[in-house]
């Protein structure tokens, strides 16, 4: 490697964790960068990453593509992203194509360098790494900040809560994960207010005379889509009749005047509601078992900071080939706050949701902290789906349908299109619930 006269910040500030299967030049890597006054930890592939990820929680990686696959490099990226979503990671490879290093920016990699090229990029390298070192803190506070604002009761938010939350959300300076966190909490925080807002826009574009005409006509459009209709919750049917008629609207007006935000609302309100009401029973049941503590216990790391390996790789391998929109971070965060509010938990929309049924309602063993075999068999008592495959299906669509109204996915599909799955994977979630017992 190379050396240079590139300045780094303050001695030992930042940590990296440098991936490479090739010891020699990973040596030659490591001596270089410490020379730079950084600090160094070393791991040759995906399994030893992860665990040095958790032990020594570096502030940036930096990764080869290639090691013991030709693609091993964007597995790493997209399994740390799952874990850290705001880990900044730089890719350096001797092999790869122009579409690997697309599909490694897309992934979320901050840069892609070519080791042909290392010796007259290492000044640039280094400028990078204290670039994605600041932008890491400045996250980790923004993500601090998010949090503290969802800890919070309805009525202690501040006005300047919601400010912030729209902020973050409208800044291209921050990355997905951290939009579709502030989106999420504002959901949260706001989720009476959504639902007052969905009834008073049909009132205001319904009278009184056209009411029942229209809404017979929506009710027969929805029995035909969904035949347990008739057994909805009280509330579940009103949301999903004043969604199913403001997407009617929506089709014929077309831009004219925008529904999204209530419909998508409704549409989400009613699955949400509906599943809630069908698993409260079981899921007070859970929460309250003295067993429940035990199995988060060893679904965490012992310090609590991130989730146990084992465990973390059985979620990887289990929901491989589904579109589960989570991180591995939501699932920490979920099962902490489980852990902390015990009895008194109250899953906070769809998606939190899905992780429980995820995490509690399937047959799967994992190795726990002290290396014994955790074995979970469906303690949330759930019945009715078929199979561990059928839970995870369900659990993708609950999270997708919140994945879904987040503006700031997927911008290149226009409103429509969007509400459109939504309500499909909504009538799909739907009946799906009809089926538990």
């Amino acid at each position: 490697m190379p050396t240079s006269t590139q300045t780094a910040p303050s001695a030992g500030a930042i940590k990296v964790l440098l991936v490479d299967d090739n010891k020699n030049y990973r040596d030659a890597f490591r001596r270089n960068l410490m020379m730079q006054n950084y600090t160094v930890c070393e791991a040759e592939n995906t399994d030893q990453a992860l665990e040095v990820l958790k032990a020594e929680r570096p502030h940036v990686l930096i990764t080869d593509l290639q090691m013991r696959t030709h693609r091993e490099g964007l597995d790493l990226i997209r399994q740390v992203k799952a874990i850290e979503p705001l880990l900044p990671v730089i890719m350096i490879s001797a092999v790869g194509t122009f579409e690997e290093g697309a599909e490694a920016s897309r992934l979320g990699a901050v840069s892609v360098i070519h080791k042909s090229r290392i010796e007259e990029e290492i000044d640039a390298l280094y400028k990078q790494i204290n670039a994605a070192y600041e932008m890491y803190r400045r996250d980790v506070f923004t993500l601090e900040q998010i949090q503290s604002i969802r800890s919070k009761s309805l009525a202690d938010l501040q006005p300047g809560d919601r400010e912030r939350l729209h902020s973050i959300m409208a800044s291209p300076e921050y990355g997905e994960a951290l939009r579709t966190e502030a989106f999420d909490t504002l959901q949260a925080v706001t989720e009476e207010e959504n639902q007052r807002a969905a009834a008073e826009t049909v009132r205001k574009f319904m009278t009184q005379s056209q009411a029942q005409a229209v809404l017979g006509r929506v009710e027969e459009m929805i029995r035909k889509d969904l035949p347990s209709y008739g057994r909805l919750q009280p509330d579940s049917a009103e949301s999903l009749r004043n969604a199913e008629f403001l997407f009617q609207q929506q089709s014929m007006l077309g831009t004219n005047i925008d529904f999204s935000r209530n419909i998508g609302f409704s549409y989400c309100f009613a699955v949400e509601n509906e599943a809630k009401s069908r698993l409260k029973k079981r899921l007070n049941r859970f929460l309250a078992a003295k067993s429940t503590s035990s199995y988060i216990e060893q679904m965490l790391e012992p310090k609590k900071k991130g989730l146990n390996l084992f465990f973390h790789q059985h979620l990887f391998h289990s929901i491989r080939g589904h579109q589960l929109e989570i991180t591995f971070d939501n699932v920490k965060q979920t099962l902490q706050r489980m852990d902390q509010h015990g009895a008194r938990y109250k899953p906070d929309g769809l998606k939190a949701l899905g992780i429980v049924v995820l995490s509690f309602a399937r047959n799967y063993e994992f190795v726990g902290n002290h290396g014994e075999r955790v074995l979970i068999q469906n303690p949330l008592g759930l019945k009715g789906l078929t199979d561990n495959e059928e839970i995870v299906r369900f659990c993708e669509m609950l999270i997708g349908l919140q994945h879904y109204r987040n503006p700031y996915i997927h911008p290149e599909i226009n409103d429509m299109a969007k509400l459109t799955k939504i309500r499909d994977t909504s009538y799909l979630c739907l009946r799906m619930i009809a089926k538990l017992v």
